[in-house]
């Protein structure tokens, strides 16, 4: 059968079959130079097969087809749109603006082409542009639910979630909509935090949809963060009897796993994700944490090196590697990958806090104080970063600064013995003995559990000729603070 056969032939609604023959023909046509305006398609029968490239994904084919339908219908405003949504396919936004605008300027008031136009300018993030284009398309059709709930898509994709929230819940009762409104709404809930919310549309829509995977897979995210872990593994293995190759269920199933405390079959989870994706570097970094706390710090010092193989970048896993050379005592190459993560960020208490103490832990005080002032500085209301800052400066005979810092942790942890105490003792280094005496009266309230520990050390530091003095203070501060607790 020939092409002029095929084109008589042409059904309305023809099956994928006839499509993919339809398009073999009119291909191997356009290369062979054998299109005219004889053989060439009817419009609608160009569109039927525009329309079905573009449902298939083959954007390059249906290009050539608009470009054709375009070639005998210059001013086919039908064409033309089509054509934009294709160059929005293929990421030639500036393009589709182009055909989009010419529409308009053959017809301002065409709805379709400002939607699509709003959808384009989205997709530049020309958030501002996008919904004055679906303001003015709601002038000429106000009741159209499909504008509105355009309207609230780019609000979403804004981040905009509570704006765009009120939108999907007015277009919650429209048959048409109020499937897609559920899933937007979950989605939405759940990127604004309002997780009971989020989880409530998620079941609404698996009501619906109960095979739809990506459904069951967000329900179960949002239950692990809301530390329902057990349910949330049930949710992934739904995913996974759905679509058995789906890598995020291993790998948040393997989380969730990893919360429990259930370290096996954690493990089992992040192997059978990395069988589907042996490249993704946060499932190794998780599969080596995990062996780092079990204590396999070579095998984990070994997958975290991989994972920083694949993304140099990766400041957890220097983290993790190095907290693990730290723990087989080679400092050196911990501090190394310390080092190495606070160049990539800057801005993790905790990377700091694990190099501080690595330093004190060498003898290196100055340094180490450094460090634990970064911390301060990212966590000012820290109170055990200032105790050990506090702790630090009195190592290294700084009694002034010892005292400024424990000052800091009794105010960020007003009933923490070990604060009061400390400061005692440095107000005891700095002889001032009504001072000690009345920050250890503080202490011994809070904890009279240590009093034999901080009599024995403290009494070493208070001269002979003062002793009857501090503990006469001391008994005030006591019984001062124990009536005052009472009182209230």
């Amino acid at each position: 059968m020939g092409f002029t056969d095929y084109i008589e032939d042409f059904n309305e609604v023809p099956n994928s079959e006839d499509m993919e023959q339809q398009l073999l023909s009119i291909t191997h046509a356009l290369k062979n130079g054998k299109l005219n305006k004889s053989t060439v398609p009817e419009p609608e029968q160009l569109e039927a097969l525009v329309d079905y490239c573009i449902d298939k994904e083959k954007y390059s084919i249906a290009l050539e087809l608009c470009k054709l339908w375009i070639e005998f219908e210059p001013y086919s405003t039908d064409a033309l749109l089509k054509m934009s949504m294709i160059m929005n396919n293929l990421e030639n936004y500036e393009e589709a603006l182009e055909i989009l605008d010419k529409i308009l300027s053959i017809n301002p008031k065409d709805t379709e082409a400002l939607f699509h136009k709003s959808v384009t300018l989205n997709q530049l993030q020309r958030t501002n542009e996008a919904l004055k284009c679906l303001e003015e398309a709601m002038i000429y059709e106000p009741g159209n639910e499909d504008l509105l709930f355009q309207k609230a898509y780019i609000l979403q994709s804004a981040r905009k979630y509570r704006e765009a929230i009120k939108i999907y819940l007015l277009l919650h009762g429209s048959t048409d909509l109020k499937k897609d409104c559920q899933q937007e709404l979950a989605f939405c809930y759940h990127s604004a935090a309002d997780y009971e919310n989020a989880l409530k549309f998620y079941e609404m829509s698996i009501n619906e949809s109960p095979f739809d995977y990506a459904l069951w897979h967000n329900k179960g995210v949002i239950l692990h963060t809301l530390e329902k872990y057990h349910q949330a593994i049930e949710c992934f293995d739904m995913v996974l009897a759905i679509k058995k190759d789906f890598f995020l269920a291993y790998h948040n199933k393997g989380n969730s796993f990893a919360s429990l405390g259930k370290v096996k079959e954690a493990i089992e989870s992040y192997q059978e994700a990395l069988a589907l994706d042996p490249m993704d570097v946060d499932t190794l970094h998780n599969l080596a944490s995990i062996y780092g706390d079990l204590g396999y710090y070579i095998k984990a010092i070994n997958i975290f090196t991989n994972a920083l193989n694949l993304n140099p970048k990766h400041y957890q896993s220097y983290f993790g590697r190095g907290i693990c050379y730290d723990a087989l005592e080679d400092f050196l190459k911990a501090l190394e990958d310390y080092e190495s993560a606070i160049e990539i960020q800057k801005k993790n208490p905790d990377i700091w806090y694990a190099k501080g103490d690595l330093l004190y832990n060498q003898g290196r005080l100055s340094d180490a104080i450094a460090c634990y002032y970064k911390v301060s500085e990212l966590e000012p209301f820290n109170a055990e970063v200032w105790y050990d800052i506090g702790i630090t400066y009195f190592e290294n005979d700084e009694f002034t600064q010892a005292k400024s810092a424990f000052e800091n942790t009794i105010k960020f942890a007003h009933d923490w013995p070990d604060g009061y105490y400390w400061l005692a003792k440095t107000y005891a280094k700095l002889d001032s003995v009504r001072r000690a005496a009345f920050y250890y009266g503080i202490a011994l309230y809070l904890n009279p559990l240590k009093e034999a520990e901080y009599k024995y050390d403290l009494s070493s530091l208070i001269k002979d000729r003062d002793l009857n003095e501090f503990r006469h203070y001391a008994k005030m501060s006591y019984f001062k603070i124990k009536n005052r607790h009472h009182s209230s």
